[in-house]
């Protein structure tokens, strides 16, 4: 019955505000479901619907307007928080659903709904908020091709290709880029970082293909596309970045043969612009043959997607059941400059795991701090390393302390926690048991734990361990012959233990072929910021994912240079010119930029004639060569080490 109907109408929508306010790995399936019963249960009767919705929709449309009238940090996170997000992505999947068909009761809401899309997206115009503004975006792209209505998102990502970081050149780094679908911002030096660069350039581009590709049959497609293809080549001329500068002109020229298509096609049409069923039947028999020049692009851009979310969902392996570090649940980065130390502002109270030597260790194990901003989770590592705590047994609870806390607090919290656990942690150094107790830890350490080092120890000697096994004999046959061979580089125990640790990755399932063809292997990937924790079942790994980690630096030591962009000029290495260049010169000023890559390797040939085609991990020829995440492409390879 309709009263029946209204109150379910109203508490459905009601729970899914209440439980949309967090995104993160675990959750989002969880608002996707909610989001997809709203739906429904606004399509049962669109009359009694209406206005249901025109009401909630009114509430986020207050809160916008609020956020242009009062420029205030609370007003602004009132929209950019999820639950802003979450609303309006949820009244656009009930219009994409219900509201496609002309005479729909729901349809009137369109241009509303639209509109607040529009005014949150552009609310402020900084590229830390791409990931919002681009899914944003992307939900307008939707509601456009549901509905036929044409929504203006070329201006929103033209701004945003436009924006002063994106025209910088990257920085290299080893962090990981941010899953743009579980966040809303970006922290301000994430915007130099190469990968953050490509997935905030590719996505507004892939956007754009998109936002073309509907109209790619319109009459109006010529005059439509101008002014995108104008700032395309604008942004050409501005970027540093080759990849980038191919991808826009690859729009470009698709944008221009689809505007020569329509032109000849239109100088044939027999009818007027006011005739509006002309007009939209316009090249119908084209538009089911799909024979526009836009669809190709479109396609493979819709393609490669696909292929990335496949390749991420490969790559990302989780050790040892470690969480996602460095972002909260709100989806935006834990060291934004805006956040204060006394709450963490926008997080809620949600609680969050802290690896302080970011090893990726348990998430139960790890310490734990609640709405902490960046220099609260400074002074909790600083408590833990002066008490030498293993993160593996301290647990520090920043709501139970005093607002204005500060290292001090946190300090005598950890070691009031040490006083009350009678013994120092397990696992601690020798030299840091002095100062344990001076602290008020008291307590010995356990029979064997002196001979096991801490993992900041171990990094360091697997540092010193490159340094010597990466001779200038070992540099020089590595320039000269392309190979070097080094025996004897660790006691035959660590690789036991490798042995192991990988034996019990296959065994859960955290190994799996690819799929490529020639390649029978078995693949895992380890994060580098992330290791497995030593003694953990995938611990064994972890030494001699250090010492490859550390074998990039000992290169560029001995090849002398500093690994950056300032090894290059011109596109191309320092001291490498166009003739009487030998192939050691060449080598060797590759090693100049070698960098610790952000991913390592796990590979398994199961036997039975399992093998890998002979090939070439950098090879210009392959048409991959430019594919992939930027500092993981092949491009990209200074030298491959094999363990």
């Amino acid at each position: 019955p309709p009263p029946t109907l209204e109150k379910a109408a109203k508490g459905v929508y009601r729970q899914f505000a209440a439980n949309a306010k967090f995104v993160n790995q675990e959750s989002i399936e969880h608002v996707q479901f909610m989001t997809t019963c709203v739906s429904e249960i606004y399509g049962l009767d669109q009359n009694q619907s209406y206005a249901l919705a025109f009401t909630y929709v009114r509430q986020l449309a207050s809160l916008l307007r609020g956020a242009l009238t009062n420029t205030t940090k609370e007003a602004f996170r009132s929209v950019y928080c999820w639950q802003y997000v979450n609303c309006l992505e949820c009244w656009v999947k009930v219009l994409q659903s219900h509201a496609a068909d002309e005479n729909a009761a729901l349809r009137p809401l369109v241009y509303p709904v639209a509109q607040v899309a529009l005014g949150a997206a552009r609310l402020l115009p900084s590229a830390r908020y791409a990931p919002l503004r681009l899914r944003l975006i992307r939900a307008l792209n939707g509601l456009s091709r549901s509905t036929g209505h044409f929504v203006p998102v070329a201006p929103l990502l033209l701004e945003l290709l436009g924006f002063s970081e994106l025209n910088k050149a990257p920085v290299s780094t080893k962090a990981r880029p941010p899953d743009f679908g579980l966040a809303l911002r970006v922290a301000k030096q994430e915007l130099r970082s190469p990968a953050v660069q490509e997935l905030i350039v590719e996505g507004s581009l892939a956007a754009l293909c998109d936002h073309l590709n509907q109209w790619a049959y319109s009459p109006g497609f010529p005059e439509l596309a101008h002014v995108p293809s104008r700032d395309l080549k604008r942004f050409c001329k501005q970027t540093q970045v080759q990849r980038f500068r191919k991808m826009a002109r690859s729009v470009v020229d698709a944008a221009e043969r689809n505007s020569d298509w329509i032109s000849r096609k239109r100088d044939n049409a027999d009818f007027a612009p006011k005739d509006a069923e002309r007009v939209r039947t316009f090249l119908s028999a084209d538009r089911e043959n799909k024979r526009a020049p836009m669809e190709k692009l479109a396609a493979q851009m819709k393609e490669k997607e696909r292929q990335h979310a496949e390749a991420n969902r490969v790559m990302d392996v989780r050790l040892g059941g470690a969480k996602p570090m460095g972002r909260g649940s709100d989806g935006t980065s834990d060291s934004d400059d805006d956040d204060d130390d006394g709450g963490g502002g926008d997080r809620g109270g949600e609680q969050e795991d802290f690896d302080d030597d970011g090893d990726g260790g348990d998430g139960d194990d790890d310490v734990a701090y609640v709405g902490a901003s960046k220099r609260a989770r400074e002074a909790i590592a600083a408590a833990a390393r002066s008490l030498a705590c293993s993160s593996s047994e301290l647990r520090v609870a920043r709501a139970s302390l005093p607002k204005a806390s500060r290292k001090p607090a946190l300090r005598a919290a950890a070691a009031a926690w040490i006083a009350e656990l009678g013994r120092v942690p397990s696992g601690n150094a020798a030299e840091d048991e002095a100062e344990a107790g001076g602290a008020g830890g008291g307590g010995g350490v356990e029979e064997g734990a002196r001979e096991r080092p801490t993992r900041r120890g171990r990094k360091a000697t697997m540092a010193d361990v490159a340094r010597v096994v990466i001779s200038a004999d070992a540099t020089k046959a590595l320039c000269e012959d392309g190979f070097v061979v080094l025996d004897d580089v660790l006691p035959l125990e660590f690789f036991a233990a490798a042995r192991k640790a990988c034996e019990a990755l296959k065994a859960d399932g955290k190994m799996e072929a690819l799929g490529q063809d020639g390649r029978d292997d078995l693949v895992g990937v380890l994060d580098a910021a992330a290791l497995p924790r030593g003694g953990s079942a995938y611990g064994g790994v972890t030494p001699l994912a250090e010492l490859l980690l550390a074998i990039p630096d000992a290169l560029r030591a001995r090849a002398g240079g500093s690994g950056g962009e300032d090894d290059k000029e011109n596109g191309r290495f320092k001291g490498v010119t166009k003739k009487k260049t030998t192939a050691a010169e060449e080598t060797r000023a590759r090693l100049k930029t070698a960098t610790p890559p952000p991913r390592l390797m796990l590979a398994n040939y199961p036997g039975s004639g399992a093998r890998y085609v002979s090939h070439l991990d950098n090879d210009p020829n392959d048409p991959g060569h430019l594919e992939g995440e930027i500092g993981s492409r092949a491009c990209d390879r200074a030298g491959t080490a094999i363990v």
